[in-house]
């Protein structure tokens, strides 16, 4: 994401400085043809310095349009990873919410996640109305697969995360 920002600040500096260099011929060539010209009824410094104000003026005008950009930009592109952050979070309640419907070992690891305590296989075998032995069955899977725990100096032994 970082990158992708940096990029486009990048891109949006080069067209900057892109923008620059063609005033500063522009007016590098207006100098030239007003030094060049035969009419002198002017004060010379006087164009000059006006002719070096209005592109100063110009340049700073570029320069403060490009942050605006730049910014506007970023903003955008903050608000997209926002909105795609959102909709994936969304999306993984969802599969999160199906596994725990269809899967007991889902069902168990969420039921302690809730509950926050150490429970009995009985307990949890009237939480999710089957029998004790398809609990111990499920728990040994977890446990096999390091998700939780099983105190076995307790009697009845109790589950944990």
């Amino acid at each position: 994401m970082h990158k992708n920002i940096l990029k486009l600040t990048g891109s949006i500096q080069e067209i900057q400085e892109k923008h620059i260099t063609l005033i500063n011929n522009f007016y590098d060539q207006a100098i030239h043809k007003f030094n060049s010209s035969e009419n002198r009824s002017f004060q010379k410094d006087n164009v000059l310095d006006a002719i070096n104000k209005i592109q100063e003026n110009v340049i700073s005008q570029i320069k403060e349009l490009n942050r605006d950009i730049s910014k506007h930009v970023i903003k955008r592109f903050n608000l997209i990873v926002e909105s795609s952050f959102s909709r994936m979070e969304s999306k993984m309640t969802k599969l999160r919410d199906l596994l725990i419907e269809n899967y007991p070992e889902f069902k168990i690891l969420n039921i302690l996640e809730k509950e926050k305590k150490r429970m009995k296989y009985s307990d949890l075998s009237k939480m999710l109305d089957c029998s004790v032995a398809s609990i111990r069955k499920y728990v040994a899977k977890l446990e096999r697969l390091g998700l939780v725990k099983i105190d076995k100096s307790s009697r009845p032994h109790t589950v944990f995360l």
